[in-house]
């Protein structure tokens, strides 16, 4: 129980402070994922670095195409750190990209979980809303990139995303 309160007492700190340092523009190589969150204090030091050089490992691999390799990598990651939100996502991206819904869904849940509130989880919604939309789920995408926006209201890929789903306003005149 007290766990309870004092993750959520966390999570009202975290959304309070939120707010700042948002940039406009979606740099992944400026979303850092190195802040040690509450759970991973848990996770041995060594442990954390072997997840961290995984996690690195496993996107070197993606990059290069290598799919296979990289989802160990990341898998090996979460097996050290199961609080690693950023080998969650990319677990989730892959899954997404072969069609293995239920996976992505399941790696997105854990990556929202766990990540810091801001671009990050804005990132992530936008992600977890184009499965929905390729699921032909616009409500649901719809919903994940409300969320987004919510997280990061300056997040143009949100924006984006959100009015391809949504129907434009009908313009009403009254004469």
């Amino acid at each position: 129980m007290k766990t309870k309160v004092l993750w959520f007492a966390l999570l009202a700190c975290a959304v309070a402070l939120g707010a700042c340092g948002k940039s406009a523009t979606y740099n992944p190589n400026e979303m850092k994922s190195d802040v040690p969150s509450l759970e991973q204090s848990t996770v041995p030091p060594g442990q954390l670095r072997a997840s961290t050089e995984l996690l690195e490992t496993g996107k070197r691999k993606w990059r290069v195409g290598d799919e296979k390799h990289a989802v160990k990598s990341f898998k090996k990651s979460v097996e050290k750190n199961p609080y690693n939100f950023e080998a969650h996502y990319w677990l989730g991206i892959i899954a997404r990209d072969n069609h293995q819904w239920e996976n992505t869904g399941w790696h997105f849940a854990q990556a929202i979980q766990y990540c810091p509130q801001g671009r990050w989880e804005a990132r992530i919604r936008v992600d977890w809303g184009y499965l929905f939309e390729l699921q032909g789920q616009k409500g649901m995408a719809a919903k994940q990139y409300d969320l987004a926006l919510l997280a990061d209201p300056e997040f143009r890929e949100a924006l984006s995303a959100r009015s391809r789903v949504l129907p434009p306003p009908s313009a009403s005149f009254d004469h």
